[in-house]
């Protein structure tokens, strides 16, 4: 059995692959996560059973529309599915299989491929190989698009439920503590990630005027 996630903490000393990306001159937005890092997995698993649905009709934010880890994912279908299958793969250490995810876009084949193409070419999906099998395509979000659900997206969602709801609600009785879980990895990992990463964050967090982000760690 494959492992396509290794396991890393940032407080150990493990470098993020993104800062090696730049000593090579490649972009390093256009990577896949290959390593996850301990600190995030404290407030992974809250995520990954959020409501899909709601978390995805931030997608429609028009602040949003240009960046290219969002411009694929806006429409419905089958841009919606495809980000949301991806997402949910990524929390369940696992890569997106293309040809079973093609079936589930609802659309015409040559439409949803036409729309994975448009997200690997923007930098919103990695693709490799199965080992396994060459014929094989695998998809996984890139580490732009991980970054901009968890430190964007996922914030701005649990702003929107606090501001609807209140004090009431399973949710939102953790919601704080959820933030501040999200929030302190976010810090912790701007202490290790190039600046180009930071600052790619920070505008889109800016974009969205999240009201609770807390000030980067330089």
């Amino acid at each position: 059995m494959v492992d396509w996630y290794g396991r890393a903490s940032l407080e150990q000393g493990h470098r993020p692959e993104v800062v090696e990306a730049l000593e090579r001159n490649e972009d390093p937005t256009k990577f896949r996560v290959k390593f996850k890092f301990t600190e995030a997995e404290t407030y992974r698993p809250s995520i990954k059973s959020l409501t899909a649905g709601r978390l995805a009709a931030l997608l429609s934010i028009r602040e949003l529309h240009d960046y290219p880890e969002i411009a694929p994912f806006r429409d419905p279908n089958p841009g919606q599915i495809l980000w949301l299958t991806l997402m949910l793969d990524f929390y369940n250490d696992r890569p997106t299989d293309r040809t079973l995810v093609l079936a589930d876009m609802g659309s015409s084949y040559r439409t949803s491929e036409m729309l994975i193409r448009e997200s690997i070419a923007g930098g919103a999906v990695v693709t490799e190989s199965d080992p396994a099998d060459r014929r094989r395509s695998l998809l996984f979000p890139s580490i732009m698009t991980v970054l901009t659900y968890e430190f964007v997206l996922m914030p701005k969602y649990l702003e929107s439920v606090d501001k609807a709801m209140g004090d009431s609600g399973g949710l939102v009785t953790n919601r704080k503590e959820l933030l501040a879980k999200i929030y302190d990895y976010y810090n912790a990992r701007a202490k290790h990630s190039p600046e180009l990463l930071n600052i790619e964050i920070a505008a889109r967090q800016a974009r969205v005027k999240l009201e609770l982000v807390p000030d980067m760690v330089s």
